[in-house]
């Protein structure tokens, strides 16, 4: 994978951070300014912010949106605790350096501005095939990763993808899950099918967050009608700021 830019004005300019650089850091960040609320954006701003840096998430649409947003309000919950600032429903129009500090602009009737003196770009990752010539050995991908059936061949029957590559979901354990199908498939000629909705993932916040299935609202579009039960843990004092 490789991390994905977004593509407005000054992006290039100002030096910005992905998940890939954020680790070469000398120097602590004073305010940090994340762009992107999902898994990656949210654990950095929380790593970040206990090491003492200031914090502002700004996030297009809704935080963990992909997540059961009951379960994503206890993490967000303990943000607002920890002084991290999440701006919900923002987009950024333009960014621009000025000496030490970095200006995140926001797209609105009004003008307004996010300073910072760092800001980290978390706003996804893409497959990373830019230099595999798949034209060449007429293998369909699109921007998404190389397309492929549900054996994983893809479209020259010599060559099968898995992981990263053929786009969501990307996680290790993912690709790990799809080499032991396709094995199946390769050397013992079985019947093979992934779903995708019996993989579990985990966003490393504190409090994790850890999901596996369908979300409520995923079920009802599905099936309908359903019954959610629902069972109340006392959290850990620990988890408590």
């Amino acid at each position: 994978q490789t991390c994905a830019l977004p593509i407005f004005p000054g992006i290039e300019a100002v030096g910005c951070l992905t998940s890939d650089t954020v680790w070469n850091l000398r120097v602590q960040p004073g305010r940090l300014v994340v762009l992107g609320g999902g898994p990656i954006g949210l654990e950095l701003a929380q790593a970040f912010r206990r090491l003492g840096s200031e914090v502002t998430v700004l996030e297009l649409s809704q935080p963990l949106g992909k997540e059961d947003q009951e379960c994503a309000s206890v993490v967000l919950d303990a943000f607002a605790r920890e002084g991290i600032t999440i701006r919900c429903g923002v987009k950024v129009e333009r960014v621009r350096r000025l000496r030490a500090r970095i200006e995140v602009v926001l797209a609105g009737a009004t003008e307004e501005t996010i300073q910072g003196t760092d800001l980290l770009i978390a706003i996804g990752r893409r497959p990373n095939i830019d230099g595999l010539d798949l034209a060449a050995g007429r293998i369909k991908h699109e921007p998404g990763g190389i397309v492929v059936n549900k054996r994983f061949g893809t479209t020259n029957k010599r060559v099968y993808a898995i992981g990263d590559v053929i786009g969501a979901p990307q996680f290790t354990h993912a690709a790990n899950h799809q080499a032991s199908l396709l094995i199946r498939h390769l050397l013992f000629r079985l019947p093979i099918k992934m779903n995708v909705d019996e993989i579990p993932r985990v966003t490393f916040t504190d409090p994790e967050l850890a999901h596996v299935g369908l979300t409520d609202e995923q079920a009802r579009e599905r099936h309908g009608a359903i019954r959610v039960d629902r069972k109340s843990t006392r959290l850990n004092s620990s988890h408590v700021k």
